[in-house]
Protein backbone atom coordinates (compact mmCIF):
# COMPACT_ATOMS: atom_id res chain seq x y z
CA UNK A 1 0.00 0.00 0.00
CA UNK A 2 1.42 3.30 -0.95
CA UNK A 3 0.18 4.57 2.59
CA UNK A 4 3.36 2.72 3.92
CA UNK A 5 5.87 3.84 2.05
CA UNK A 6 8.59 5.90 3.02
CA UNK A 7 7.64 8.60 1.24
CA UNK A 8 3.53 7.80 2.14
CA UNK A 9 1.03 9.82 4.08
CA UNK A 10 2.07 8.15 7.54
CA UNK A 11 5.74 9.69 7.04
CA UNK A 12 4.30 12.86 7.35
CA UNK A 13 1.30 12.05 10.13
CA UNK A 14 1.52 13.57 13.37
CA UNK A 15 1.63 11.87 16.10
CA UNK A 16 -2.54 12.48 16.26
CA UNK A 17 -3.02 11.55 13.41
CA UNK A 18 -1.38 8.16 13.89
CA UNK A 19 -3.17 7.33 16.81
CA UNK A 20 -6.75 7.97 14.81
CA UNK A 21 -5.66 5.64 12.08
CA UNK A 22 -4.65 2.82 14.44
CA UNK A 23 -7.03 -0.33 13.95
CA UNK A 24 -7.52 -3.25 16.00
CA UNK A 25 -6.36 -6.64 14.35
CA UNK A 26 -10.06 -8.29 15.02
CA UNK A 27 -13.43 -6.96 15.34
CA UNK A 28 -14.58 -9.46 17.66
CA UNK A 29 -12.58 -8.94 20.97
CA UNK A 30 -13.83 -12.45 22.33
CA UNK A 31 -12.66 -14.08 19.44
CA UNK A 32 -9.40 -16.04 21.03
CA UNK A 33 -11.43 -16.59 23.98
CA UNK A 34 -14.03 -18.27 22.18
CA UNK A 35 -10.76 -20.50 20.15
CA UNK A 36 -9.28 -21.44 24.09
CA UNK A 37 -12.51 -22.46 25.62
CA UNK A 38 -13.21 -25.16 22.47
CA UNK A 39 -9.54 -26.34 22.83
CA UNK A 40 -10.07 -26.57 26.17
CA UNK A 41 -13.74 -28.42 26.00
CA UNK A 42 -12.16 -30.71 23.37
CA UNK A 43 -9.79 -31.96 26.04
CA UNK A 44 -12.28 -32.41 28.91
CA UNK A 45 -15.52 -32.51 27.71
CA UNK A 46 -17.47 -32.40 31.12
CA UNK A 47 -15.88 -29.15 32.10
CA UNK A 48 -18.42 -26.49 32.91
CA UNK A 49 -18.47 -22.78 31.15
CA UNK A 50 -18.32 -21.61 35.10
CA UNK A 51 -15.12 -24.68 35.83
CA UNK A 52 -13.40 -22.73 32.72
CA UNK A 53 -14.13 -18.95 34.09
CA UNK A 54 -13.03 -19.95 37.49
CA UNK A 55 -9.47 -21.88 35.87
CA UNK A 56 -8.71 -18.85 33.12
CA UNK A 57 -9.59 -16.46 35.94
CA UNK A 58 -6.86 -18.22 38.50
CA UNK A 59 -4.62 -18.08 35.61
CA UNK A 60 -4.88 -14.41 34.09
CA UNK A 61 -5.68 -12.86 37.60
CA UNK A 62 -2.38 -13.68 39.32
CA UNK A 63 -5.05 -15.47 42.01
CA UNK A 64 -2.04 -17.57 43.24
CA UNK A 65 0.34 -14.79 44.81
CA UNK A 66 -3.32 -13.06 45.55
CA UNK A 67 -4.30 -16.36 48.17
CA UNK A 68 -0.45 -16.50 49.85
CA UNK A 69 -1.03 -12.93 50.64
CA UNK A 70 -4.22 -13.77 52.36
CA UNK A 71 -4.57 -14.43 56.31
CA UNK A 72 -5.88 -17.34 57.89
CA UNK A 73 -9.36 -16.26 58.58
CA UNK A 74 -9.65 -14.87 54.96
CA UNK A 75 -8.61 -18.82 53.99
CA UNK A 76 -11.45 -19.81 55.89
CA UNK A 77 -13.72 -17.58 54.69
CA UNK A 78 -13.04 -18.33 51.63
CA UNK A 79 -13.75 -21.74 51.92
CA UNK A 80 -16.76 -21.51 54.05
CA UNK A 81 -17.87 -20.01 50.65
CA UNK A 82 -16.58 -22.12 48.21
CA UNK A 83 -18.16 -25.15 50.34
CA UNK A 84 -21.63 -22.99 50.03
CA UNK A 85 -21.44 -22.79 46.40
CA UNK A 86 -20.47 -26.47 46.02
CA UNK A 87 -23.37 -27.52 48.65
CA UNK A 88 -26.24 -25.52 46.54
CA UNK A 89 -25.75 -27.98 43.90
CA UNK A 90 -25.06 -25.40 41.04
CA UNK A 91 -22.19 -26.99 39.41
CA UNK A 92 -24.37 -30.67 39.12
CA UNK A 93 -27.16 -29.09 37.55
CA UNK A 94 -25.00 -27.36 35.11
CA UNK A 95 -23.20 -30.63 34.06
CA UNK A 96 -26.18 -32.56 34.20
CA UNK A 97 -27.68 -29.70 31.66
CA UNK A 98 -24.47 -29.78 29.25
CA UNK A 99 -24.72 -34.05 29.34
CA UNK A 100 -28.49 -34.06 28.40
CA UNK A 101 -27.60 -31.51 25.09
CA UNK A 102 -24.64 -33.41 24.25
CA UNK A 103 -27.21 -36.64 24.26
CA UNK A 104 -29.65 -34.90 22.61
CA UNK A 105 -27.18 -33.52 20.06
CA UNK A 106 -25.22 -37.18 19.21
CA UNK A 107 -29.30 -39.23 19.25
CA UNK A 108 -30.02 -36.23 16.29
CA UNK A 109 -26.68 -36.99 14.75
CA UNK A 110 -27.47 -40.99 14.79
CA UNK A 111 -31.29 -40.57 13.46
CA UNK A 112 -29.74 -37.99 10.53
CA UNK A 113 -26.86 -40.43 9.68
CA UNK A 114 -29.25 -43.21 10.06
CA UNK A 115 -32.08 -41.61 7.79
CA UNK A 116 -28.99 -40.91 5.17
CA UNK A 117 -28.34 -44.57 5.32
CA UNK A 118 -32.03 -45.49 4.47
CA UNK A 119 -32.05 -43.11 1.73
CA UNK A 120 -28.71 -44.77 0.09
CA UNK A 121 -30.12 -48.09 0.87
CA UNK A 122 -32.84 -47.32 -1.05
CA UNK A 123 -31.30 -45.69 -3.90
CA UNK A 124 -29.22 -48.49 -4.38
CA UNK A 125 -32.08 -51.28 -4.47
CA UNK A 126 -33.89 -48.73 -6.93
CA UNK A 127 -30.79 -49.00 -8.83
CA UNK A 128 -30.26 -52.53 -8.16
CA UNK A 129 -33.82 -53.31 -9.63
CA UNK A 130 -33.24 -51.89 -12.42
CA UNK A 131 -32.94 -54.05 -15.97
CA UNK A 132 -30.12 -52.55 -17.61
CA UNK A 133 -29.77 -51.27 -20.96
CA UNK A 134 -26.38 -53.07 -22.86
CA UNK A 135 -27.07 -52.95 -26.48
CA UNK A 136 -27.75 -49.90 -29.06
CA UNK A 137 -30.18 -51.41 -30.37
CA UNK A 138 -32.36 -52.17 -27.74
CA UNK A 139 -31.86 -48.71 -26.68
CA UNK A 140 -32.95 -47.43 -30.01
CA UNK A 141 -35.72 -49.59 -30.05
CA UNK A 142 -36.78 -48.30 -26.58
CA UNK A 143 -36.33 -44.60 -27.48
CA UNK A 144 -39.18 -45.04 -30.30
CA UNK A 145 -42.46 -43.72 -28.98
CA UNK A 146 -45.17 -46.10 -28.73
CA UNK A 147 -42.69 -48.72 -27.66
CA UNK A 148 -44.00 -51.20 -24.88
CA UNK A 149 -41.00 -50.50 -22.95
CA UNK A 150 -40.36 -46.61 -23.84
CA UNK A 151 -37.61 -45.16 -22.07
CA UNK A 152 -39.12 -41.91 -19.91
CA UNK A 153 -36.87 -39.33 -18.52
CA UNK A 154 -36.86 -41.55 -14.99
CA UNK A 155 -35.85 -44.59 -16.77
CA UNK A 156 -32.88 -42.34 -18.39
CA UNK A 157 -32.05 -41.29 -15.28
CA UNK A 158 -32.08 -45.10 -13.55
CA UNK A 159 -30.45 -46.77 -16.77
CA UNK A 160 -27.37 -43.58 -16.35
CA UNK A 161 -27.38 -44.10 -12.18
CA UNK A 162 -26.53 -48.13 -13.06
CA UNK A 163 -23.90 -47.57 -15.44
CA UNK A 164 -22.68 -45.21 -13.32
CA UNK A 165 -22.44 -47.94 -10.66
CA UNK A 166 -20.75 -50.40 -12.56
CA UNK A 167 -18.58 -48.61 -14.68
CA UNK A 168 -15.24 -46.64 -13.84
CA UNK A 169 -15.06 -43.91 -11.32
CA UNK A 170 -15.89 -40.69 -12.94
CA UNK A 171 -16.99 -42.21 -16.65
CA UNK A 172 -20.46 -40.58 -16.19
CA UNK A 173 -19.66 -37.21 -13.92
CA UNK A 174 -23.01 -36.21 -15.30
CA UNK A 175 -26.32 -37.46 -15.27
CA UNK A 176 -27.52 -34.63 -17.58
CA UNK A 177 -30.93 -32.30 -17.07
CA UNK A 178 -32.34 -32.67 -20.07
CA UNK A 179 -33.25 -35.82 -22.23
CA UNK A 180 -31.32 -35.71 -25.61
CA UNK A 181 -28.20 -35.11 -23.18
CA UNK A 182 -29.21 -38.38 -21.19
CA UNK A 183 -29.54 -40.01 -24.23
CA UNK A 184 -26.61 -39.11 -25.79
CA UNK A 185 -24.35 -39.82 -22.36
CA UNK A 186 -26.65 -43.52 -22.18
CA UNK A 187 -25.04 -44.35 -25.40
CA UNK A 188 -22.01 -43.60 -24.56
CA UNK A 189 -21.91 -45.29 -21.36
CA UNK A 190 -23.48 -48.22 -23.38
CA UNK A 191 -20.49 -48.17 -25.88
CA UNK A 192 -18.17 -48.14 -23.14
CA UNK A 193 -19.55 -50.99 -21.34
CA UNK A 194 -19.25 -52.56 -24.47
CA UNK A 195 -15.96 -51.87 -25.75
CA UNK A 196 -13.77 -53.34 -22.63
CA UNK A 197 -15.23 -56.53 -23.09
CA UNK A 198 -14.48 -56.47 -26.41
CA UNK A 199 -11.08 -55.52 -26.31
CA UNK A 200 -10.27 -57.71 -23.32
CA UNK A 201 -11.25 -61.08 -24.52
CA UNK A 202 -11.23 -61.29 -27.77
CA UNK A 203 -8.11 -59.47 -28.52
CA UNK A 204 -6.62 -62.71 -29.77
CA UNK A 205 -8.66 -62.30 -33.14
CA UNK A 206 -8.68 -58.71 -33.37
CA UNK A 207 -9.47 -59.25 -37.63
CA UNK A 208 -12.30 -60.60 -36.89
CA UNK A 209 -13.94 -58.71 -34.88
CA UNK A 210 -13.59 -55.61 -36.37
CA UNK A 211 -15.24 -57.22 -39.59
CA UNK A 212 -18.63 -58.18 -37.25
CA UNK A 213 -18.65 -54.94 -35.90
CA UNK A 214 -18.67 -53.27 -38.57
CA UNK A 215 -21.74 -54.89 -39.69
CA UNK A 216 -23.07 -55.84 -36.66
CA UNK A 217 -21.81 -53.80 -33.41
CA UNK A 218 -24.36 -55.65 -30.62
CA UNK A 219 -22.89 -59.43 -31.84
CA UNK A 220 -19.89 -58.67 -30.43
CA UNK A 221 -21.32 -57.89 -26.99
CA UNK A 222 -23.20 -61.08 -27.53
CA UNK A 223 -20.08 -63.26 -28.51
CA UNK A 224 -18.48 -61.61 -25.50
CA UNK A 225 -20.72 -62.42 -23.16
CA UNK A 226 -20.80 -65.78 -24.47
CA UNK A 227 -17.40 -66.86 -24.30
CA UNK A 228 -17.11 -65.22 -20.68
CA UNK A 229 -20.05 -67.65 -19.99
CA UNK A 230 -18.02 -70.74 -20.88
CA UNK A 231 -14.92 -69.60 -19.28
CA UNK A 232 -16.86 -69.06 -15.99
CA UNK A 233 -18.09 -72.28 -15.97
CA UNK A 234 -14.61 -73.97 -16.79
CA UNK A 235 -13.41 -72.16 -13.68
CA UNK A 236 -16.18 -73.14 -11.55
CA UNK A 237 -15.67 -76.98 -12.99
CA UNK A 238 -12.18 -77.09 -11.92
CA UNK A 239 -12.47 -75.82 -8.96
CA UNK A 240 -14.90 -78.91 -8.31
CA UNK A 241 -13.01 -81.27 -9.50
Amino acid sequence: MSGFNEDGALSHATPEQIERAFMEKTNDFNEAAFGMYRQTAHVNPTISPAQYNFRQMYKFNNTSNFLHSLSPEMRAWLRRITHKQDDSGAGRQEKLRLAEYRQNVAETRMKKDEANAARRQAAEEEINAVTPILTITELESRLQKGSSKYLTVTDLTLQLKWHRMHSPLNSIPNLGSKRDEKISFLRAAINRHIDPRASGILSTSASAVDDVEEDHPDMIWRITWTIATILRKIIIRNEFY
